[in-house]
């Protein structure tokens, strides 16, 4: 009898900003028989490599092939019959599972609805270390490369905002209690008096240090005057502010791996996060129960 397993209950999922790596290598066709034997051989003459760097080693997946290789400092002279690569820096979903459900990851991700979900890029080369750590112990870590990531440093003015407040005491009910207020904001639409933008909605937020007037996440639309709220919402003033900003395509539940890449992006521009002020997501569709979203991140910067 053949058991059906749920894969996104079995794998932890984590970004990575990988740094250049040189790896030197043998080169062969993808079949887990060759990548036996790679390996093997790979052991035999560890002492061949110059310049190698610990004892790790790396498995990279071609479109047409396989490398298995050691990382080394530098390229020196090839052993014969090796290979040179490099793998550049890049931004990765790093997904760790068992190693025995190795068949279903790569059978779950060659769905393209399942690539988008976690913005893959199934044209660049992913990769495997092995090391001490993981496969002795039952586990294993696939690198994925996502794709290029756009992030445009914006100033918005003041923006009225109307709409619904919602409080969690457990940050874990926010995924939940979140997309009930946008439906009921939607619902409710007709009740809002000078909507400018009434399609977009607009999440706001203060995500770090906030007074009790600021907790929570509201869920809101544009107005041109807040003099007018209905019975049971509210209304906010967000003040002149810049922002980076960047987009999130995929799982409602894996937009922190966005933003992880997003404050990463911040600190290598040589920006400052302002944590004490509010920061917006902007929804262009929204008040649909869905599990995969596209939400334009602000996240307020100093310039």
């Amino acid at each position: 009898m053949t058991v059906q397993i749920n894969l996104e209950e079995l794998i932890q999922v984590r970004t990575a900003v990988t740094e250049k790596v040189h790896l030197v290598g043998l080169k062969g066709a993808n079949d887990y028989e060759v990548e036996k034997r790679m390996f093997a051989e790979l052991k035999a003459r560890n002492d061949e490599i110059p310049n190698r760097i610990g004892a790790d080693e790396y498995l990279v997946i071609f479109g047409d092939g396989l490398l298995v290789a050691a990382q080394v400092t530098e390229f020196g002279q090839l052993p014969e019959g090796m290979t040179a690569y490099t793998l550049e820096p890049d931004e990765h979903a790093v997904f760790r599972f068992e190693e025995k459900h190795i068949c279903a990851f790569w059978e779950y991700f060659c769905s393209p609805d399942n690539q988008a979900k976690y913005n893959l890029n199934i044209d660049k080369p992913r990769f495997e270390i092995f090391k001490e750590s993981l496969q002795p112990a039952g586990m294993t870590e696939i690198y994925f490369p996502t794709h290029d990531r756009e992030v445009k440093v914006l100033a918005l003015g003041e923006l009225k905002l109307v709409g619904l407040r919602v409080i969690c005491k457990n940050g874990g009910e926010y995924k939940t209690e979140i997309p009930k207020a946008a439906a009921e904001l939607k619902r409710r639409i007709g009740d809002i008096d000078s909507k400018t933008e009434p399609q977009r909605m607009i999440g706001v937020f203060v995500p770090g240090d906030y007074s009790q007037q600021e907790d929570g996440y509201w869920v809101c639309v544009q107005v041109d005057d807040v003099a007018s709220v209905p019975e049971g919402m509210t209304s906010l003033i967000v003040p002149p502010q810049s922002y980076a900003v960047t987009l999130h395509k995929g799982r409602i539940d894996m937009i922190f791996r966005t933003y992880e890449l997003l404050h990463h992006w911040i600190a290598e521009h040589g920006y400052e996060r302002i944590q004490r002020s509010w920061h917006l997501e902007i929804y262009e569709q929204w008040g649909t129960p869905s599990d995969t979203v596209e939400v334009m991140l602000h996240d307020t910067i100093t310039v």
